[in-house]
């Protein structure tokens, strides 16, 4: 039984949070250790994939040069060319996501 105006329990006993901030800490850097290997990675599958892209993207370009514009391989090469435009943006994501930076395509 306590006496009125004092603590008792967890709060009387100035060391019983120490272990809950302990495993806070611990698990904030946690967190931020697993965040900076997602943002690591993630800028190195963009950068890699940026790489597919742009060879890509260049011989399409070289392709859609020679072909008629009637033809149907121009319609497939502009379907490609598009796809890899729709990846791009996806690699703009990730991108902002591992390294906060936006390449462009020129």
């Amino acid at each position: 039984m306590t006496m009125p105006g004092t603590a008792s329990g967890a709060a009387a006993c100035p060391h019983a949070t120490g272990g809950r901030r302990e495993r806070d800490n611990q698990t904030r850097q946690h967190f931020d250790h697993t965040m900076a290997a997602l943002t690591c990675f993630s800028g190195g599958v963009a950068h890699d994939f940026n790489n597919v892209l742009t060879i890509m993207f260049g011989y399409t370009d070289f392709l859609l040069e020679r072909v008629h514009k009637e033809g149907p391989l121009y319609a497939q090469l502009s379907e490609i060319k598009q796809a890899g435009k729709r990846a791009a943006k996806i690699t703009r994501l990730l991108m902002i996501f591992g390294t906060q930076r936006v390449f462009r395509r020129r």
